[in-house]
């Protein structure tokens, strides 16, 4: 597709926390954090609003980037972008 979404692997370190966590925050090392910092946390939703809803708040407090680019949009404005972006 034209618009495949990024994925980053970052690898893990030898530099690590003390006590169990999750992933991103266990590692501790310079390299590990801006590695982290450059492949950043964004999800884009192609969903209306009562989807959204309940998802937002709860990845805002992750830090993940919300965007919602079609956003106010009527479905057949919906269907000409997406059908731009997959042709």
């Amino acid at each position: 597709m034209a618009n495949s979404p990024s994925i980053f692997l970052v690898s893990c370190v030898a530099k690590k926390r003390d006590h169990p966590m999750a992933a991103g925050d266990l590692y501790c090392s310079d390299w590990f954090q801006k590695a982290r910092a450059y492949a950043g946390s964004m999800l884009t939703f192609l969903a209306g609003e009562k989807y959204r809803e309940l998802q937002t708040p709860s990845l805002r407090r992750l830090d993940f980037g919300i965007e919602v680019p079609m956003n106010g949009l009527r479905i057949g404005e919906q269907l000409s972008r997406l059908a731009a972006h997959t042709s």
